[in-house]
């Protein structure tokens, strides 16, 4: 009901999307709907734009699943929306943050990166994407369990939720074990990334190789 303007949810029964949405955005909701219900295909965790009554940005993530009868014909659809607004402006607020700094992180020999809170990678440079083996645009949305042993990324999330917690520099020699199986030293420097509010949405982290 929140979504829709309305107070009761019963007042939106009977209605369609051109009752609550602009005329654009609620005929792509039908058309997308009827497909739907046509295939019986649906649409999973797809992150939408769906601007406030008074146009300030919002986005939801949205799962459309079809309804079916025990004949197994769709008779209908359940949507789920939820609010992402707040992570999908930290995730860009991080990448905007990153991209100042990438003309200088790239020209230095450490490895460097962006997380979000939930740990998963936003954006690294050339020397971490090297030294894990892969290629740069292959690493934004992945997690240390992803990239490194079960061990290690268990300690480094350990490390990110603690930098988060504390909003304090976290200073570390680590061993670091590449795609390869080369071990070696790094000294590795943690810190929060903050909003406006002094809430931590994500970390930073540069490690310099001390073998």
């Amino acid at each position: 009901g929140h979504f829709l303007g309305v107070h009761d949810p019963q007042d939106a029964i009977g209605k369609t999307d051109l009752d609550f949405q602009n005329p654009e955005l609620a005929r792509g909701f039908m058309v997308e709907e009827k497909h739907i219900m046509e295939t019986g295909q649906p649409v999973l965790n797809r992150i939408e734009s769906n601007p406030t009554d008074s146009g300030e940005p919002r986005w939801l993530l949205a799962t459309k699943v079809p309804v079916k009868d025990k004949l197994g014909r769709v008779i209908g659809i359940i949507g789920i929306s939820r609010d992402v607004t707040e992570q999908r402006e930290s995730q860009e607020k991080l990448q905007k943050i990153f991209l100042q700094q990438a003309a200088i992180l790239n020209n230095i020999p450490d490895m460097a990166w962006l997380k979000d809170k939930d740990s998963r990678y936003i954006a690294v440079n050339e020397q971490f994407a090297k030294t894990v083996g892969m290629k740069m645009e292959e690493i934004p949305g992945k997690t240390d369990f992803d990239i490194w042993r079960e061990e290690f990324a268990k300690k480094y999330r350990k490390d990110d939720l603690e930098v988060i917690r504390t909003r304090q520099l976290k200073n570390t020699e680590e061993i670091l074990v590449n795609r390869t199986g080369n071990e070696f030293w790094v000294e590795t420097n943690k810190t929060a990334i903050l909003n406006v509010n002094g809430e931590g949405i994500g970390t930073s982290g540069i490690a310099r190789d001390i073998s």
